[in-house]
């Protein structure tokens, strides 16, 4: 099924956020998602919300590859960046709000926001959210998998306005997973048997062989898996 066309009012915000590194988006209805989830993972609203039974319209907001590199380079403008607890999250709130400032459409009025960094103050099944956009697929080992990017991507945040959703049922996307000679199950199960930590993890990622091309970085990979801050991008003394 083809993906849900992106709003007009909506297309200069998604091109800031993607020439900022966040190069995902996906927009939505709420009740794709809200409908088939238990009331505590459901979108937020802001306070004052009349009740929208038939949804809301919402973007979700994704990385790639990309979005590294993005990041080092404001690590690099901004000494305080790596100070804070989680630096990568701590940089995407600060891209989201900072676009949403300079491109948000007035017409549309303020957006709720939720994140995916831990501790956020809503808890979202962020992959169950990308399946019900259209904009990727569940695999075996519960990693979302895009259909150019593979399981090379993450979801980072959603955006939910109170406006008519788009119209028409849910997209989804055709089951990449089925037809898999290589499958990531037996790699997911053996980190479970395991009970992997850190790397342990990247076996199940490095098993699908959709989006092989746009495998992260090293030092992004080491970053994101091991939370180590000996891996974030140095800055530059002399900068």
């Amino acid at each position: 099924m083809t993906p849900v066309a992106l709003p007009p009012a909506l297309q200069p915000l998604v091109a800031a956020l993607a020439a900022a590194g966040l190069e995902l988006a996906a927009p939505l209805n709420t009740a794709w998602y809200d409908q088939a989830v238990e009331p505590a993972l459901r979108l937020p609203a802001r306070a004052g919300w009349p009740a929208r039974p038939e949804g809301r319209l919402a973007l979700l907001v994704g990385s790639a590859r990309g979005a590294w590199d993005a990041f080092a380079a404001a690590c690099a403008a901004s000494s305080q960046l790596t100070t804070t607890p989680d630096p990568f999250d701590t940089w995407v709130e600060e891209v989201v709000l900072g676009v949403l400032a300079a491109h948000s459409p007035a017409s549309l009025g303020a957006p709720a926001l939720g994140w995916a960094r831990v501790g956020a103050p809503r808890l979202i099944a962020f992959g169950r959210l990308a399946v019900a956009s259209g904009a990727a697929w569940l695999a075996p080992c519960h990693l979302t998998i895009h259909p150019e990017l593979g399981p090379w991507h993450a979801w980072r945040a959603v955006l939910v306005w109170d406006q008519s959703p788009p119209p028409g049922p849910p997209p989804r996307l055709e089951d990449p997973c089925g037809a898999c000679a290589t499958g990531c199950a037996p790699a997911f199960q053996a980190a479970l048997d395991a009970q992997a930590e850190g790397l342990g993890w990247l076996p199940p990622r490095d098993a699908c062989p959709l989006g092989r091309g746009h495998r992260y970085a090293s030092d992004a990979i080491l970053y994101h898996y091991t939370g180590e801050r000996r891996w974030l991008p140095q800055r530059d003394p002399s900068g």
